[in-house]
């Protein structure tokens, strides 16, 4: 792809994001409407016919219009080339492969499966499979919102309107590491084939180890090596520390779908209160959203001049200047205070300075409770914008 000429006569590409066996994924800049999009470039294949086919995750990304689910603008193909051109949402972040595992706390887990079970709910119940989910699938904003990407390997119900009588044919390819056992032998995928993926992800994030490959899946070997790893043991987990943990994984990482939890959501379900509180994922967003202004604080703006981001600067005159405000307003306090207790337990003292005792201690009280009632309205204006 040329960065002279404006792709599509409209998005001038900035960067090479990802690259696959299943198109490259490039950040470009839409230049009629001013904003940056993901544009992926699927090569494209004719069928005995001649017609034009691969067009199937544009169909099924079209179908997904989901908070969780990384949105598809547009589509176009050109036939003369062999590709197609999949216009979509730029997350402005970081994946959840790119977050070091000593900063994955038990609510990012939580927010984490929270989002990603919403995603794969909304998309099992349109008849969709992605049989793609990892920590590279899974993308962050700066706004701590998580949401499911790359529908490349998806697969469209047979029977239509999904449920779990829905036909999706066999798995033709997937991650190493995050394939249940139905998938690395090709056989018949459903729904339990990503809420295995799923707790995969999730159990290296608590564990940081792969299910049953544990160091094996880290080196480059072949799917019949981890498929032997797979078959060998029903389950070989590390101890997560926790007995009822450690029986919900047992479960959504069983070799044989039928044992698995009948939805994602019902794992979700079982996982989260073992992850903390009703709030956990909440608490996780806001950690999540810590993490990656820290992760991408450095990194320059690639391509174009982007638009500045303003409230990052006033967040950071607003620290500098609540700092300064909330030094001086406890010194005021502290000063009337003092003033206060010494005209009201000695008031000789004020008597030698010429003033009126009486007058004073009105005075500091005054300075006081409008000090004391500031730093109060000022604490409640910050747990508000938290």
């Amino acid at each position: 792809m040329e960065d002279a000429a404006l792709l599509l006569n409209r998005y001038r590409t900035l960067e090479q994001l990802d690259a696959g066996g299943f198109g490259t994924v490039y950040l470009a800049f839409d230049e009629r409407i001013a904003r940056r999009v993901a544009i992926k470039v699927l090569p494209l294949q004719r069928s005995r016919k001649g017609e034009v086919v691969g067009l199937e995750e544009a169909r099924v990304a079209a179908m997904l219009s989901h908070p969780a689910i990384v949105s598809l603008f547009d589509f176009e193909v050109d036939a003369d080339r062999g590709v197609a051109y999949l216009i979509m949402e730029h997350v402005d972040g970081v994946s959840l492969a790119d977050i070091p595992s000593e900063d994955l706390s038990d609510d990012i887990v939580a927010a984490v499966a929270k989002a990603v079970d919403s995603a794969l709910t909304f998309a099992h119940k349109n008849g969709v499979l992605h049989l793609d989910v990892k920590p590279a699938n899974i993308l962050i904003n700066h706004e701590g919102q998580v949401k499911l990407a790359d529908f490349g390997l998806a697969r469209l119900s047979r029977a239509g309107g999904g449920g779990s009588g829905s036909k999706h044919g066999r798995a033709i390819a997937g991650t190493k590491g995050y394939m249940p056992l139905e998938q690395l032998r090709g056989d018949e995928v459903s729904e339990a084939t990503d809420q295995w993926a799923l707790a995969a992800v999730l159990y290296e994030l608590l564990s940081d180890e792969y299910p049953y490959y544990g160091e094996v899946a880290r080196k480059k070997v072949t799917t019949e090596t981890l498929l032997r790893a797979q078959e060998a043991s029903e389950v070989a987990l590390l101890d997560l520390g926790s007995v009822v943990l450690n029986g919900i994984f047992t479960r959504a990482l069983s070799r044989n779908p039928d044992a698995r939890f009948d939805s994602v959501s019902d794992f979700t379900a079982a996982l989260l209160p073992e992850l903390g509180d009703k709030s956990a994922a909440s608490t996780g967003k806001r950690e999540l959203r810590a993490l990656v202004a820290e992760l991408t604080r450095d990194e320059p703006d690639a391509g174009v001049d982007a638009l500045p981001r303003p409230t990052r600067e006033r967040g950071e005159r607003r620290g500098w200047l609540g700092l300064t405000f909330s030094i001086v307003l406890k010194t005021l306090g502290a000063v009337a205070l003092a003033t206060l207790l010494v005209a009201a337990i000695a008031p000789d003292i004020v008597h030698r300075t010429g003033n009126n005792p009486v007058l004073v201690v009105q005075v500091a009280a005054g300075v006081f409770i409008i000090a004391l009632t500031i730093g109060l309205l000022a604490a409640a204006g910050r747990r508000r914008r938290k």
